[in-house]
C-alpha cells in the first residue's frame, strides 16, 4: 500500500520551552513546541483540523490532546497507514530528545535534569525498607520518597549559552552552513547523542562510560593504541593549555581510560569519583567546543590524527610546537564541594 504522510506526536514530561525563545526548538527533524502553543500552529506542523475537532471525536473520558505534558515532539513521516508500529518515530525523538539534552551539558554542572517520554510518576523513586533485630521482636521501619526534579526550561540564558559553545555549531553543520564531511556530520550527531545520554544517565559509572565512549568515537580509530593515540589528540589540541606538554594530559587520559576498562572488561565501577565525572565530562566537553568551532580546520577525524601526527613529528625534531589558524579555547569550572556531594548521593540519580 502506498505510504502517507502523518504528523506524529508525542508529550515530553520535564522540559518547558519559554515563550521568550519563541516556544518551540527544531533538533534534527524533531520540532519540540510548547502544548499551549500548538493549537496556533496547527496548521504550520500539518494538522488539518482544530485540537477542538480531534479532542470531540475521542471516547468519554479519554485524554484530551495536548494537555497531557508542557511539550510535545512532533515529527512528519511517511508510512504505511495500516501499521500500529510507532518504533522507528519513537527511536528519532529519543535520539532527539538526547540532542537537546547535549545542549544542557556544562551549563550548570550534573543539575537535576530529566527529560523524558514517560511521564511524571516513572521517575519518582519510592524507597521503604526494614531492619529487624535479631535477638528481640523490635524492628526498624523507613520509607522516603524522592520526588522528580524541577522540569528542565528552555529561555533566553539558554539560547544564549549555546550560541557561544558546541550547540549552536552543532546545529549549523546538520543544517550544512558549517561544511564537513558527511562522514564527520554522522560521527559528531551520534557523539552529541552519547553526551545527552550522559546528561540524562541514572548513576555516575553510566554517565562515564557514555562520556569515554564519546571521547573515542571523536578521536580514535580501529586499531589504535590506546591510551596513546588519545593523549596525542588531546595534546593536538588543547597542549598550548600547558606549555605542549603532554605529562598533564597523560596523568588524566591514562586514569580515566583505567577507570574505563576497569569498568567494562572487570565490572568494577567502585573506584569512579565524581571528580573523575567531573574531568571527563570538562575535557569532552571542551573537545567538541574546538572541533566543531575550527571546522575550516577540522572537517573530518583524519585531520586531527594529521594534526597530532604533526605535532609529535616536530616534537621529535625539536620545533617549536604550529598550529593552523584556528579558535582554540578551554573552558574549565571550580568543583565545590557541595556539588561533588550531591553527584556522588545516589538519591541525586534516581530521576
Amino acid at each position: 500500500m502506498a505510504k502517507k504522510e502523518f504528523i506524529y506526536c508525542t508529550p515530553i514530561h520535564g522540559l518547558e520551552i519559554a515563550d521568550e525563545i519563541g516556544a518551540e526548538v527544531a533538533i534534527d527533524g524533531v520540532t519540540f513546541v510548547a502544548s499551549k502553543k500548538i493549537p496556533r500552529i496547527r496548521k504550520r506542523v500539518g494538522l488539518k483540523a482544530t485540537i477542538a475537532e480531534y479532542n470531540a471525536r475521542l471516547p468519554t473520558g479519554a485524554p484530551r490532546f495536548f494537555e497531557s505534558a508542557p511539550t510535545y515532539a512532533i515529527l512528519r513521516r511517511r508510512r504505511d497507514p495500516n501499521s500500529r508500529d510507532y518504533s522507528q518515530e519513537r527511536v528519532l525523538v529519543r535520539e532527539a530528545v538526547a540532542v537537546l539534552a547535549s545542549s544542557l551539558f556544562w551549563i550548570d554542572w550534573r543539575q537535576d535534569t530529566w527529560i523524558s517520554i514517560a511521564a511524571d510518576n516513572s521517575v519518582k523513586m519510592f524507597e521503604r525498607h526494614a531492619a529487624f533485630e535479631r535477638a528481640s521482636r523490635a524492628f526498624q521501619r523507613q520509607h522516603a520518597v524522592y520526588g522528580s526534579p524541577l522540569a528542565t526550561v528552555l529561555d533566553r540564558r539558554w539560547r544564549e549559552f549555546n550560541r557561544s559553545y558546541f550547540f549552536g555549531n552543532y546545529a549549523k553543520i546538520r543544517n550544512g552552513t558549517r561544511r564537513v564531511a558527511r562522514e564527520w556530520s554522522g560521527i559528531l550527531r551520534r557523539v552529541v547523542i552519547l553526551v545527552g545520554q550522559s546528561q540524562l544517565a541514572r548513576s555516575v559509572p553510566e554517565a562515564f562510560l557514555l562520556n569515554m565512549i564519546a571521547i573515542e568515537a571523536l578521536l580514535a580509530r580501529r586499531g589504535d593504541s590506546f591510551p596513546d593515540a588519545l593523549i596525542s589528540r588531546v595534546v593536538a589540541l588543547h597542549g598550548w593549555m600547558t606549555d605542549e606538554d603532554p605529562e598533564p594530559w597523560r596523568t588524566t587520559l591514562t586514569r580515566l581510560y583505567k577507570l574505563r576498562c576497569s569498568f567494562v572488561h572487570d565490572g568494577l565501577s567502585g573506584d569512579l569519583t565524581p571528580m573523575d565525572l567531573f574531568q571527563s565530562d570538562e575535557l569532552l566537553f571542551n573537545l567538541l567546543v574546538n572541533a566543531m568551532r575550527n571546522t575550516h580546520v577540522i572537517r573530518r577525524k583524519q585531520d586531527v590524527v594529521d594534526l597530532a601526527a604533526q605535532m609529535q613529528a616536530r616534537q621529535v625534531l625539536g620545533l617549536k610546537a604550529r598550529r593552523p589558524t584556528t579558535s582554540l579555547s578551554y573552558h574549565s569550572k571550580t568543583l565545590n564541594e557541595g556539588t561533588k556531594r550531591r553527584v556522588a548521593d545516589v538519591h541525586a540519580w534516581s530521576w
